[in-house]
């Protein structure tokens, strides 16, 4: 895979982002931080209750405390976007 084919996929990456964020606007609104903290609490029970002979890599990465939400939205993105750059990255060495 070229990386040189890759720079589409950023742009989607960056307009799904846009969509989310909005997405996330409309349904939590006004929510107060405790509340949405809360709902963000069960979701990461949820994924840790997944069977990890089934999703190995989810599981294990939610009971390390590597899936806790960063932040904020722009920490949330960048941290994004930089795993989204290292894995092209990784095509750009072969």
């Amino acid at each position: 895979m070229a990386v040189e084919g890759q720079a589409e996929f950023l742009g989607q990456y960056m307009a799904a982002a846009a969509l989310e964020q909005e997405s996330v606007r409309e349904q939590f609104g006004s929510a107060p931080p405790e509340q949405v903290a809360e709902m963000m609490n069960q979701f990461g029970g949820y994924l840790e209750s997944l069977p990890p002979d089934q999703f190995p890599n989810l599981t294990a990465m939610v009971r390390s405390g590597a899936f806790m939400m960063p932040a904020n939205e722009l920490e949330r993105f960048e941290i994004s976007l930089d795993i989204i750059i290292r894995g092209l990255a990784s095509y750009a060495s072969s």
